[in-house]
């Protein structure tokens, strides 16, 4: 995906990074994200229900991009059990 993702980025130039307390406020940020125009939505996965979150943004905002951070390998081995993209922190270890 390099060429396609960076001119994808080019297109949008916004993410949204939504960190949040619960799954309705998560749900609630990226709604009025999307409302205004921003079509990358990013979920760290220190949110609360992360995975949960993202499928439910997935299926309510399908015009957005949707992705999650990776805090740690559990994390990521999740992720790729989803068979979703991914997006990875600018921290993760080697």
């Amino acid at each position: 995906m390099g060429q396609d993702w960076l001119n994808f980025l080019k297109q949008h130039r916004v993410i949204a990074v939504i960190r949040n307390d619960s799954a309705e406020t998560g749900l609630a940020m990226a709604k009025a994200a999307a409302a205004g125009g921003i079509r990358l939505i990013e979920v760290t996965w220190h949110s609360t229900q992360t995975a949960i979150l993202v499928e439910t943004l997935r299926a309510e905002l399908p015009h957005c991009t949707i992705g999650w951070d990776i805090a740690d390998a559990s994390a990521c081995q999740k992720c790729n059990q989803s068979g979703r993209s991914v997006w990875f922190h600018a921290s993760f270890p080697s």
